[in-house]
Parts: C-alpha cells; sequence; structure tokens
C-alpha cells in the first residue's frame, strides 16, 4: 500500500500553459478539512455529501463507495482525492459535483478535461456529465498501462470532449453536473488524484490520436499535510485490518 506522502519528491511545480477552469483541487472539506469514506463494515458512511465548498465547482462534492468486495476507504483534503482497497479486494468511488448550475465548460477555450493522479496499479476512470435539458454523455478511460503505477510518479492525463459517447444530445456550454467514477478493479490499488480542471491546450477540433496525452499542469500540494494524511491513513489501515 503506498504512501501519499512519497509523491511529493515526483511532483511537478510549473505553471499550465493556458488557463484552465478547475472543477476540484480537494484542497477543502466542509468540516475538519477532511471529506471521508469508508466500506460499512467498518462503521461506514460509504456515501458523504459536502456543500458551500469553495475548492469545487458547484459548491457540493459527494463521495460515494460502491461494488466494494471487501475494505475500502476514501478522503477528500489538503490537495488529493485518495482512493485505497485493500490486499485483494476491489471496489469504485463516484465523486458527483453538483449544483453547477449550467456551467460552461467551453469558456475560456476549454475543450478537454485534465487531472492528475499517482496509483500502484491499474485503474479505469469513468466521466459522466449531464446538461441542464436532460442530455448526457459518459467516457470511460483505462490509465495507460505503460506510465508509471509506483504510487509516487505523478501522472498527468486528458480527455477530450470529443471523446464522450453523447446520450441523446450534450450542451458542454450549459452541464449540471459532473461524476467521476474510479474503478479499483484490479485487488489492492491505492491511487489519489490531485486536481481536475478543464483547459483549451488542444485545438477545438477531434484529436487525431486518442487519449492519454501528459501535459504539464500546476500542481499544489501541502507537503506537511501529505505526510500527516500518510501517517493517518496507516494508523486507520491498521485498525481496518
Amino acid at each position: 500500500m503506498s504512501a501519499l506522502a512519497a509523491t511529493v519528491a515526483g511532483a511537478i511545480f510549473v505553471s499550465a500553459p493556458v488557463a484552465a477552469a478547475v472543477i476540484d483541487d480537494f484542497s477543502c472539506a466542509q468540516v475538519g478539512g477532511f471529506q471521508f469514506v469508508q466500506d460499512a463494515a467498518h462503521g461506514g458512511p460509504t456515501i458523504d455529501t459536502d456543500t458551500g465548498l469553495a475548492c469545487a465547482a458547484g459548491g457540493t462534492r459527494t463521495l460515494e463507495l460502491f461494488d466494494l468486495t471487501g475494505t475500502a476507504t476514501a478522503f477528500a483534503g489538503a490537495g488529493v482525492l485518495s482512493f485505497d482497497t485493500l490486499a485483494g479486494q476491489t471496489g469504485k468511488l463516484r465523486v458527483t459535483w453538483s449544483g453547477l448550475g449550467g456551467v460552461d465548460l467551453t469558456a475560456g477555450g476549454g475543450t478537454q478535461f485534465e487531472f492528475q493522479h499517482v496509483r500502484d496499479g491499474d485503474l479505469s476512470f469513468e466521466l459522466t456529465l449531464t446538461d441542464t435539458f436532460g442530455g448526457a454523455g459518459v467516457l470511460t478511460y483505462f490509465a495507460d498501462p505503460f506510465s508509471p503505477s509506483d504510487g509516487i510518479t505523478p501522472v498527468t492525463d486528458v480527455i477530450s470532449y470529443f471523446d464522450f459517447s453523447i446520450i441523446g444530445s450534450l450542451s458542454f456550454t450549459s452541464i449540471a453536473t459532473i461524476s467521476l467514477v474510479v474503478n479499483s478493479f484490479v485487488p489492492g490499488v491505492d491511487s489519489g488524484l490531485f486536481y481536475l480542471q478543464t483547459n483549451g491546450t488542444v485545438p477545438l477540433e477531434p484529436p487525431p490520436s486518442g487519449l492519454g496525452v501528459p501535459l504539464p499542469a500546476s500542481l499544489a500540494l501541502s507537503v506537511f499535510g501529505l505526510f500527516g494524511i500518510a501517517a493517518t491513513r496507516r494508523r486507520a489501515g491498521n485498525q481496518l485490518r
């Protein structure tokens, strides 16, 4: 099981080449600095909603664990969204941002989602969007098997708006909700997501070559906070075991 504190050494502290609209940088929570969920066998809660969040688009973030085969925990705070499953266990974490009220994801030239993460095993990410007119779009993205999966090295991935499968219709200029599912389909995977944002680093036309293009991006993490988180998670993990 990885310690997120180790990611600090490999983090890339550079600026994005264009302005970005941050969906969430996981730097805040409603109470105590952290939003936390865990499997029901260890007391839950398996779902939690925080409101009034300055760091999240729409101000409302919901964490939900589901399809668990055993022990799993997740938390958001101090600049990271952490999702861990115990050795031999699998599961999914859904993060939903609501209250967006018709946000325009193309503002500022936005043409893609960008996110930075670390992992120590294979993962998939599923993004689902709904708009204020009842339309929806979904995309499933498998982490590049050739990218680092050592639990230390940050990987930056992008997902073009053009790669979404549209259900009926979808207006990227009037988004009501954004949902991200992190799927730990390989047993015992630890992962950390540092931000989800939109930007316009590619032209507004279909990209010629699929997904998984690494791009530089800003990373705002609290070094001391991460070390504290890692220690807390180790203690919590030992108690769960």
